[in-house]
C-alpha cells in the first residue's frame, strides 16, 4: 500500500549561534540513503534508510579528544536507529545506549543558544512521558567513544535511520535533533592542574563550548514510497539532434526541473516525480535558434512531398486506386488548409511553401512550438485516415499532462518502470523524411479512399494558394522512402558579362525536381531564371528574403521531364572569376511513380 504524506518540505537548519573561536563543533551531517549516497534529503521517501553522521570539529589548540559522547533525539514514530558505525582508533570503546524509556524528550533553556549543547544539558531539562504524554515516542540514543589517543576531527559515528510514515498529521520538525555532548582530554600528560600533577581535563572551558554546529537538527517530512522509475522517450527523425530538445517538468503549476534529452531522445524524471497525487505535466522545448529551426522545416519539405500528396488524390498519374499514404498519420500532416480531406490544393500548397512563395505554417511562423507537433506515440501508430475523416484531434500542443486526477493512466505506480512514448515529425513532410517509422503492423490508412475523380481537371498555379485564412496543421510522418538516383550537372560561368549557373538534367524517368541556390550577395545581383523544360512542365523560381533561390520543375501528369532539360540562373555583377559565387544545396527529386530519387550534383 502506498503511504500518502500530504505535505513535502525540507528545511535544512542550521543552528543560530556560531561556533566558539575554540572548543568542539559537532555536525550532523546527512549523507544520503543506503544505495544512493547522492540522494537529497528533499527527494527521501517512506522506507529509505537514511544516513547521518556526528562529525567532530575540534577547535582547541591544545587539547585532544579521548572522551566523546552525543545525545541524539528522534520520533520513534518517523524513524528507526538500524546500525550504528565507528571511525574511532583501533583500541577505542564504542557503545550506543538509550536512556529514554517509554519516552522522553528535551526542554530546551533559553538561557543559552539551541545549539550550546553541552550548557543546554546543564540548565535545561527532559520531559519523561511517564508524567507528560507530549514525550512518548521520543527516543535519546547516547552514543560514546573512549580512546587511549586523539579521536581527532573526524566522523566519528555514522547512523542509519528506516524512515517511516508517522502520518499525516505528524509534526516533522526537528524529528532528529543533537539535544547534548561532552567532551574531554583524558591523557594525564597533557593536562597539568595548579599542582603540576596530571589530571582530566574538559575539553572545553568554561562551560558552553561545544556546539552543535554547523547542522543541530533536520526537519523532513518524506515522500510517498514511489519506487518507479520514470522516463520519456522522443522519437523524431535522425535529422534532428535530440539534445537540443529539452522537457520542463511542471509540478501544479511550478517548474521543478529542466532537462535535455540524451543522444537516444530519453530523459530520467522520476526524481521529479514524487506524489501520485500531484499534477505533473511536461513542457517541450528546444535550444536550436530561430534560424537553426527555420533551416530544418524547409529541408524537410520538398517537392516530394508535394507530389507524394499530389499521387494520393490521383493527379499525379495515378489512376485511382484506394491510397498511396501508407499510414494514417499522414493525413493530417499533408492536410495544409485543416479541410479534413487531402486534395489537390494540399500539393499546391505544399508546393508553394517549397517555392517560398507561400508559408502554410500558422501565421507563416517557422517556431517550433508550431512546426514540431509532439504527440503519444500510442496515437501517432494507431491513427486512422478513418480517424482524420472524423476529425479527431491529436493533442499536438509542446504541454503533456502526465499525471491528475483526470489521467490515470500514463504512470503505473506498481511498475518497477515506466516510459512515457512521444513522436514528433516536421508538418508538411508527407514524405517521410524527417518522421519516425511506425512499425509494420501499425494500423496503417485502412480502405478507406478519398481520392477524387480521376476525370476532375485542375490546372497547377504554385504561385496562387488561395484559402490563406489556415490554422496549424497538426501530425506525423513516416520514414523516408527512395529509390535509385537522378543527376544534375552544375556549371558556374561569366557569359557577355553575366555570372550564368546552368543546371542541366542528365538522367531518365525523373517527373520533378527542386533545388536550392545561394550566391554571393556582396557582389552578384540575382536577375532571372531561364527554364527549357519542355511545354507540359510547370517551372517555378522564388527569390527568398535572404536572398536565396528556390527553383524547380514538375511535370505533374507523372511523364518525364526530358534527359538534357536546362535551367539558367543569371546573375549580374562585377566578378572577374565565378568561381565560389554560387552554391546550390538542398536539392530533392521524384521519378515517374511519385517515389523520391537521390539527386546528386555533377
Amino acid at each position: 500500500m502506498r503511504k500518502l504524506i500530504t505535505l513535502l518540505l525540507l528545511i535544512p537548519f542550521l543552528s543560530f549561534g556560531q561556533s566558539s573561536g575554540d572548543g568542539l563543533d559537532i555536525d550532523l551531517v546527512y549523507k544520503g540513503i543506503v544505495g544512493n549516497a547522492d540522494q537529497p534529503l528533499s527527494k527521501v521517501q517512506v522506507n529509505d534508510t537514511i544516513i547521518l553522521a556526528l562529525k567532530l570539529n575540534n577547535l582547541d589548540s591544545i587539547h585532544q579528544i579521548t572522551y566523546i559522547h552525543t545525545d541524539v533525539q528522534y520520533n520513534s514514530a518517523a524513524y528507526a536507529l538500524i546500525s550504528t558505525e565507528w571511525n574511532t582508533p583501533t583500541d577505542a570503546q564504542n557503545s550506543v545506549g538509550n536512556w529514554s524509556g517509554n519516552g522522553m524528550k528535551m526542554v530546551f533553556t533559553d538561557q543559552y543558544d539551541k545549539n550550546a549543547v553541552w550548557a543546554q544539558w546543564q540548565n535545561g531539562s527532559y520531559l519523561s512521558a511517564n508524567n507528560d504524554a507530549s514525550a512518548t515516542g521520543w527516543q535519546v540514543d547516547h552514543f560514546q567513544s573512549v580512546a587511549p589517543t586523539d579521536i581527532g576531527s573526524v566522523e566519528y559515528a555514522t547512523m542509519k535511520y528506516l524512515v517511516k510514515d508517522a502520518g499525516a498529521n505528524n509534526d516533522y520538525t526537528e524529528n532528529i535533533i543533537i539535544t547534548m555532548a561532552r567532551a574531554a582530554d583524558n591523557i594525564l600528560t597533557d593536562n597539568t592542574d595548579t599542582n603540576g600533577d596530571g589530571t582530566n581535563d574538559e575539553h572545553v572551558y568554561p562551560t558552553g563550548k561545544v556546539r552543535a554546529h554547523d547542522t543541530q537538527f533536520i526537519t523532513h517530512i518524506p515522500l510517498e514510497d514511489l519506487d518507479s522509475n520514470i522516463y520519456v522517450k522522443l522519437d523524431a527523425g535522425g535529422e534532428i539532434d535530440l539534445t537540443k530538445i529539452k522537457v520542463k517538468v511542471i509540478e501544479d503549476g511550478t517548474e521543478v526541473a529542466d532537462l535535455a534529452f540524451d543522444t537516444g531522445g530519453e530523459v530520467n524524471i522520476t526524481d521529479y516525480i514524487i506524489s501520485s497525487t500531484k499534477t505533473y505535466k511536461l513542457q517541450f522545448h528546444t535550444t536550436y535558434t530561430e534560424a537553426e529551426w527555420k533551416t530544418i522545416t524547409e529541408n524537410a519539405v520538398t517537392i516530394s512531398d508535394a507530389v507524394l500528396t499530389l499521387k494520393e488524390v490521383g493527379k499525379f498519374g495515378h489512376g485511382g486506386s484506394t491510397h498511396e499514404f501508407d499510414y494514417g498519420i499522414q493525413y493530417p500532416l499533408a492536410d495544409t488548409d485543416e479541410s479534413k480531406t487531402i486534395n489537390p490544393q494540399d500539393a499546391y500548397n505544399l508546393l508553394g511553401h517549397v517555392i517560398g512563395s507561400f508559408t502554410y505554417y500558422a501565421g507563416g511562423s517557422y517556431a517550433f512550438a508550431t512546426t514540431f507537433p509532439i504527440v503519444k506515440t500510442t496515437l501517432a501508430e494507431g491513427y486512422t485516415k478513418q480517424n482524420f475523416l472524423d476529425g479527431v484531434a491529436l493533442n499536438e500542443g509542446h504541454e503533456k499532462t502526465i499525471q491528475s486526477s483526470e489521467v490515470s493512466d500514463e504512470i503505473n505506480w506498481s511498475a518497477a518502470s515506466n516510459t512515457i512514448n512521444y513522436s514528433s515529425a516536421i508538418l508538411g513532410d508527407v514524405n517521410l523524411s524527417y518522421s519516425p517509422t511506425p512499425p509494420s503492423d501499425a494500423l496503417g490508412v485502412m480502405s478507406i479512399s478519398n481520392a477524387p475523380s480521376i476525370n476532375q481537371k485542375i490546372t497547377m498555379n504554385p504561385l496562387y494558394m488561395g484559402n490563406t485564412n489556415r490554422s496549424e496543421i497538426f501530425g506525423v510522418g513516416v520514414a523516408k522512402q527512395e529509390v535509385n538516383q537522378a543527376f544534375i550537372d552544375v556549371n558556374t560561368a561569366i557569359v557577355d558579362g553575366e555570372v550564368v549557373t546552368t543546371l542541366q538534367l542528365t538522367s531518365e524517368q525523373v517527373a520533378g525536381f527542386q533545388l536550392k541556390l545561394n550566391y554571393d550577395t556582396t557582389r552578384l545581383t540575382f536577375d532571372k531564371v531561364e527554364f527549357n523544360t519542355g511545354q507540359t512542365v510547370t517551372n517555378f523560381a522564388q527569390q527568398a528574403d535572404d536572398g536565396r533561390i528556390n527553383l524547380g520543375s514538375i511535370q505533374q501528369e507523372a511523364n518525364a521531364i526530358a534527359n538534357g532539360s536546362t535551367v539558367k540562373v543569371y546573375f549580374t555583377g562585377q566578378v572577374t572569376s565565378p568561381v565560389g559565387t554560387v552554391t546550390v544545396f538542398n536539392t530533392d527529386a521524384v521519378n515517374t511513380e511519385g517515389k523520391r530519387l537521390i539527386l546528386n550534383l555533377q
